[in-house]
């Protein structure tokens, strides 16, 4: 049957009603034995964004039967846990796939499956699938010249409102499981608003008819008529029509533009409303170099001063702008010039944990100008040092002796180049720091990935190639079935309330819209999930994405894995401080607050790719090299 369905064509079309300006369609084109060319597809107020992603026969029947189970549940049960984590299963599920439009994200997706407030009404009032009756909430409606019509449980003051003018009317609504609404019109425009739930109003100047009736279970109260001016505060209100979020653009500096003078003495942007309406904004910066806010302004450019701008530093600029209804955010950033020299690419990396051995550090020199330095590079206890003068942009080395183990060492490279000055420390530790695995790739031929904490976690080598590493061999996993694979469950018996995962990766770049998987450790997604993986995604970002049980929670680093170079990853999860962690070079790029617990996956683990695909064929190699990976025990510096 299934095939036959996609013999002609494969139509998977969802309709949700939805309070968002997001209504997904999703429609998928092919023949029987090809691909299935995906197309979702979002209808908002005043346009339509469309994605497409190729994905396999099961992939698109997979995708077919969830939204299946999606639409029921959305229209049956929308406030279930179970709904709510399917929702949350279906944005992840697009952005693995490659299905996130442009502009379109995670959060987009999700507040786009809540059902608008009149089905909730509908489902209070038609299947008593009743609420708990929330807090009146900020939520504000107000007009002039208008029509207001208002019923349900709670009273009016007065009791009686009788079919002459009265200078105030009050009421109170929502005092029972059942909701209150309030439909308020404006005579001069084809505008207003309908107030849901736990509400106020007043409204002034108002002549019409109403009353409040009790009952044996409370009371309810109705009215109609017309008022100079009515104000409402409820849990929900929807206007009509809709209202325009207000838009930000133009930003100056672009959005992570490069090499800006630090003489850069203002931010500037662009508001604005479709409607025309009065906004606020307000800028804020980190590191601070200044800020500013207006209230009441129109569409139009503006601007904040900014000062001290450091060379070689990169800033975030927020702008947030609201007209009272819908708030906007977005967040900029720009790197100023790099003027002094730059020291890059240590070995060992920052923080590394290396054996006794080590018989060098190396760093590389680049001077933005072009012009000859100086350096001086000393050690901390004393293993080294060297200094030299006029050299070139370039990668140097300074021999070492007498290193101990279980002992820090901290090294400090000076550069100038005769004006501008750079200054680094950085450190290693000799031992195994709780190490509990460690494949080197130096094997450099075999089948066997040993594992040299001595700890016993080896790996079978399957389809993946030993090529040059970072340092001696790595892996290369390039080929669908390029594995690491077999590595012991046991190895979750290690992990406790902290762990870190390092390792060097040479990424080939995007094979399209899937995961490049690094580690996996996994078993299951979402509700029936465990453990941890991390990958980089089909937009160049690590994703460090961790399984507690009955949900699944993701860091997303901000800059992107750069492509044909070596780069040095590290992702923590830190149950003391409520932290999952991503490191680049070994910088903090990114943290989430997180406070469960770790949950052991009980599975085997793997390497370069997903570690079940062996035996249901979604591979998901990770593109590149990856070499000298660790595990280890503890949270690393």
């Amino acid at each position: 049957m299934e095939n036959k369905f996609l013999k002609k064509s494969l139509i998977i079309s969802i309709i949700l009603l939805t309070s968002s300006t997001l209504s997904p369609l999703l429609i998928a084109d092919t023949s029987y034995d090809e691909d299935v060319l995906v197309s979702f597809t979002l209808y908002g107020k005043q346009d339509v964004i469309k994605c497409e992603a190729l994905l396999s026969y099961e992939d698109a029947i997979f995708i077919n039967d969830f939204f299946k189970e999606l639409q029921y549940n959305i229209t049956y049960h929308p406030f279930s846990d179970e709904t709510q984590r399917l929702k949350s299963y279906f944005g992840e599920l697009l952005e693995e796939k490659g299905l996130l439009p442009n502009g379109i994200s995670y959060d987009d997706i999700i507040e786009s499956l809540n059902p608008p407030n009149f089905y909730q009404l509908l489902q209070n009032r038609l299947f008593k699938c009743f609420l708990p009756s929330p807090k009146i909430s900020s939520a504000k409606g107000t007009a002039f010249f208008c029509n207001v019509a208002s019923g349900g449980s709670g009273r009016t003051t007065p009791i009686v409102i009788g079919p002459r003018p009265h200078i105030i009317v009050s009421w109170h609504g929502g005092t029972l499981e059942e909701v209150s609404v309030t439909h308020v019109g404006t005579i001069r425009s084809e505008k207003g608003f309908i107030a849901y739930g736990n509400q106020n109003g007043m409204m002034i100047g108002f002549e019409g008819a109403g009353l409040t009736y009790a009952t044996p279970f409370g009371t309810v109260y109705g009215f109609i008529g017309y008022a100079i001016y009515a104000s409402v505060t409820a849990d929900m209100i929807d206007f009509y029509p809709p209202n325009s979020k207000p838009e930000i653009s133009n930003p100056n500096p672009l959005n992570n533009q490069e090499n800006i003078p630090t003489s850069l003495n203002e931010l500037s942007f662009q508001i604005h409303d479709d409607d025309n309406e009065l906004m606020d904004y307000s800028v804020t910066t980190d590191p601070f170099i200044g800020s500013g806010s207006k209230n009441n302004v129109g569409n139009g450019i503006y601007s904040i001063p900014i000062s001290g701008l450091q060379h070689s530093t990169t800033y975030s600029w927020t702008v947030t702008v609201t007209d009272g209804q819908d708030t906007t955010e977005n967040t900029y950033r720009f790197s100023t010039i790099q003027e002094a020299p730059r020291i890059l690419f240590t070995s060992p990396a920052d923080g590394e944990v290396v054996g006794t051995e080590i018989s060098q550090l190396s760093f590389t020199l680049n001077d933005p100008q072009g012009d000859l330095m100086d350096y001086t590079l000393e050690t901390s206890p004393y293993i080294g040092e060297k200094s030299e003068s006029n050299v070139p942009d370039g990668t140097y080395h300074v021999p070492v002796t007498g290193i101990v183990k279980d002992t820090w060492y901290y090294w400090y490279v000076n550069a100038t180049d005769g004006t501008h000055w750079s200054y680094n420390k950085f450190s290693f530790y000799t031992g195994d720091y709780n190490l509990i695995a460690y494949w080197s790739f130096n094997e450099g031929t075999g089948n066997i990935a040993h594992d040299s904490s001595g700890n016993g976690y080896d790996g079978t080598v399957s389809g993946a190639d030993w090529v040059s590493g970072h340092s001696g061999t790595g892996l290369e996993f390039k080929d669908n079935s390029d594995i690491v694979k077999g590595i012991s469950s046991s190895l979750d018996n290690k992990f406790s309330d902290y762990f870190s995962v390092e390792c060097w990766v040479y990424w080939y770049g995007s094979t399209g819209p899937v995961v490049h998987i690094i580690f996996d450790s996994r078993i299951g997604t979402g509700n029936s999930g465990k453990g941890f993986y991390f990958f980089i995604n089909g937009t160049g970002h690590l994703i460090f994405q961790i399984y507690p049980y009955s949900a699944n929670y993701k860091v997303s680093s901000q800059e992107i894995i750069p492509t044909n170079s070596w780069t040095h990853i590290k992702v923590s999860y830190n149950y003391n401080s409520k932290k999952l962690s991503i490191y680049i070079n070994n910088v903090l790029d990114a943290e989430l607050s997180y406070s469960l617990p770790y949950y052991d996956s009980s599975d085997s683990k793997s390497i370069g790719n997903n570690h079940w695909a062996p035996s249901d064929g979604t591979w998901r190699p990770f593109n590149g090299i990856i070499d000298e990976l660790r595990i280890y025990n503890n949270v690393l510096r």
